[in-house]
């Protein structure tokens, strides 16, 4: 499990599950991952990443820094 918390604000983070099957948990709402999916966030807010399996998560995840 990978938590952070948070970025600086006006900054998006984009993640999208390339393998495996994770969960996502944002300002305390929960959402699974699985390949193909995608999803965009307020970077600023606190959230953690959770693998669900013994197998490896393999993910492309981009940090948008307005400024």
């Amino acid at each position: 499990m990978h938590e952070s918390i948070g970025h600086s604000s006006d900054s998006s983070e984009y993640i999208m599950v390339i393998d495996g099957k994770m969960e996502l948990e944002v300002n305390g709402e929960s959402y699974v991952l699985e390949p193909d999916d995608g999803f965009c966030f307020d970077a600023a807010t606190p959230h953690t990443y959770k693998n669900l399996t013994n197998e490896k998560v393999k993910v492309f995840l981009m940090i948008y820094y307005v400024s």
